[in-house]
């Protein structure tokens, strides 16, 4: 009964369209039908439609300059990844900033990503992008964004690059002098590494990116050197020749992540890159601060005057709380540092021990002139 009078007054309130008066391919219920026409044709008010952003899925992309110096690779330009969840920055060198180079460093960083189970739907980057580019973006079922017009601020990957290169200019500012600098692009590998142990992750600060990307660094197994550092690599005995040397010298390039404790290296003599684990360092050794016998001695003095201090016995005759006074005043004197010496002014006289002056030293840059008078 209530479901009838419901039909009834729905009836009267939508009468029937062109549509079903057109006579549909189906008997259609005229009152289903009226009501669904009806409704979609009322003005819509106060729609609140929601698109969720998930900032953790974005990549940043962009490009640096020409770096002066072309690797031996044929390698001039560096393409910036930079990724909003893991705060890692990846790294791709690239022989010039045209459409297929732009295209296949972005399919190699991604694939490195991938690896790790890194992958991401939204990509940031300039405004400056081919339309194969973009067609390469789709392709890989991810959504672009371009940055405005001459307004690079929006591109995080603009401040990952400002902190890439402060990184990169470091280590290169570290290698050896005779370090040959078109080796740049061999040595990434180990830089990408190093940045990520120094930056935090972005969802739980107390790791560091590293250790999400792959996961807890073992130095045990990997131990990192300095990049460009010379070393002596040693020759295995079956391809030493008769009397030759048992090491060459060679250049560092990074930790060979896929070797157990072992170096990737730049040959002097074949220009080739090889691997080996059994490697002499050659470090620009310090040593730690020695004493010297007269260090040692006015430490001791000083201690003496400072146990005289404030501690003279007051049952002694007034000579010799005098002479006792008097060699306080020396030790303390002696204890003292002293002003660096000027070659030009003679050294004064200790009124204390009575000695005499010291003949002034000559400067070795003044010039005597010996006349034949004497």
């Amino acid at each position: 009964m209530v479901a009838g009078g419901a039909a009834q007054i729905l009836g009267e309130s939508f009468p029937k369209s062109q549509i079903d008066a057109g006579g549909p391919s189906k008997m259609l219920n005229p009152i289903t039908n009226n009501l669904i026409e009806e409704t979609a044709a009322l003005e819509k008010k106060r729609d609140v439609l929601i698109a969720i952003y998930k900032t953790k899925a974005t990549l940043f992309f962009d490009q640096t300059g020409r770096f002066p110096q072309q690797s031996s690779r044929g390698n001039n330009c560096q393409m910036i990844l930079h990724d909003i969840d893991s705060n890692s920055t990846w790294v791709e060198p690239m022989e010039n900033r045209t459409e297929g180079e732009l295209i296949l460093a972005r399919r190699w960083a991604l694939a490195q990503m991938k690896i790790q189970w890194i992958v991401r739907t939204h990509q940031v980057l300039d405004n400056e992008i081919s339309k194969a580019y973009k067609t390469e973006i789709q392709a890989t079922g991810m959504a672009y964004q371009l940055v405005p017009p001459n307004d690079h601020r929006h591109n995080i990957a603009e401040k990952a690059i400002q902190t890439w290169k402060d990184h990169f200019v470091g280590v290169l500012s570290g290698t050896s002098d005779t370090f040959p600098l078109h080796l740049w692009c061999q040595a990434l590998p180990q830089m990408e590494r190093q940045l990520l142990l120094l930056r935090q992750y972005n969802t739980n600060p107390k790791i560091s990116a590293y250790a999400y990307v792959y996961g807890q660094y073992n130095y045990d197994a990997k131990p990192f050197v300095p990049i460009g550092m010379e070393i002596l690599v040693h020759k295995k005995p079956h391809r030493l020749k008769c009397f030759a040397e048992h090491c060459k010298k060679d250049f560092v390039l990074g930790t060979s992540f896929e070797h157990y404790r072992a170096w990737t290296m730049w040959m002097k003599d074949t220009r080739a890159t090889r691997v080996s684990g059994t490697i002499f360092h050659k470090h620009k050794y310090t040593f730690a601060p020695v004493v010297t016998p007269e260090d040692a001695v006015i430490v001791a003095v000083g201690r003496l005057a400072e146990a005289l201090k404030g501690n003279l016995p007051h049952n002694l005759g007034k000579s010799s709380l005098d002479e006792l006074t008097h060699l306080c005043t020396m030790f303390g004197q002696a204890s003292a540092p002293t002003a660096p010496f000027s070659p030009l002014q003679p050294a004064q006289p200790s009124p204390l021990l009575g000695l005499p002056a010291p003949p002034p030293r000559r400067s070795p840059r003044l010039i005597t002139t010996v006349t034949s008078d004497g």
